[in-house]
């Protein structure tokens, strides 16, 4: 579904968003505001110091992640810029001035 969503530029509604994992919870928009103010009063409530180490610990995974992802995405651009067809489609831009000087 994520290819589809990237590659093809589509939507999705509340309910798939749900079941794919991309959001935890969805709220009616009449009850919205009865269940955010709640939650939002006890997050307030809570030491900063404590909220920012919980926060820390719930992504300190991602940056591991996040590093993986950025060194494959290097090397796939590497492999982009280095192919025939690329190389030919810059010298194509260069060579027709469409890029100012």
């Amino acid at each position: 579904m994520a290819s589809e969503m990237f590659l093809q530029g589509r939507r999705l509604t509340a309910e798939q968003a749900l079941r794919c994992g991309l959001v935890s919870e969805v709220l009616w928009p009449t009850t919205l505001m009865n269940e955010v103010i709640p939650r939002l009063q006890n997050i307030i409530s809570q030491p900063l110091q404590v909220m920012e180490g919980t926060k820390a610990m719930v992504r300190c995974h991602l940056w591991d992640k996040l590093k993986s992802h950025m060194e494959y995405e290097r090397k796939l651009l590497v492999d982009h810029w280095q192919s025939r067809e690329c190389q030919e489609n810059i010298k194509q831009v260069l060579s027709t001035g469409w890029i100012a000087d």
